[in-house]
């Protein structure tokens, strides 16, 4: 078993969290063991840029978790524990991310690109083109004087 897993919570619930520990009435809590991927999931899953992001002790686990069949390239670093509650001592609070969406847009595509072998340059400069504030922020941040196909 990994020795480091990430859990991503919104921020009004981090007191709830830190409180009550992980809870589902599912019986599924949902855990990843890379912090690189912790945008990819916020925004491509839970449609957050601002987030709290916790630690999990895998001590706090009741059985080894199981992967998570998602359809996302970061699949391979998601998991699932299968309990209904891991309790607040196995959980370190890692602090809060506030991300700008179009910083996490562009990170995004640049990993997908690369991960399916796109040039990531002409993969960006078709999305940001097809999106006015994407396209007036991207031209701000790079200093250029890109046009929108839209």
């Amino acid at each position: 078993m990994k020795k480091n897993y990430f859990h991503i919570t919104p921020i009004e619930d981090k007191d709830d969290v830190l409180k009550n520990g992980l809870l589902s009435n599912e019986g599924d809590i949902e855990v990843f063991d890379d912090i690189s991927i912790a945008n990819q999931i916020a925004s491509n899953q839970m449609g957050l840029y601002e987030y709290c992001l916790f630690r999990v002790d895998p001590r706090g686990f009741d059985a080894p978790p199981i992967p998570d069949e998602i359809a996302e390239f970061t699949a391979r670093h998601q998991w699932i524990v299968q309990q209904k509650k891991i309790k607040p001592k196995f959980l370190s609070y890692f602090g809060i991310r506030k991300e700008n969406p179009f910083e996490v847009a562009e990170e995004n595509n640049r990993k997908f690109a690369l991960h399916y072998g796109l040039d990531e340059t002409e993969l960006l400069l078709l999305l940001v083109r097809r999106n006015p504030k994407w396209l007036e922020y991207y031209n701000n941040k790079y200093g250029l004087t890109l046009t929108a196909i839209l």
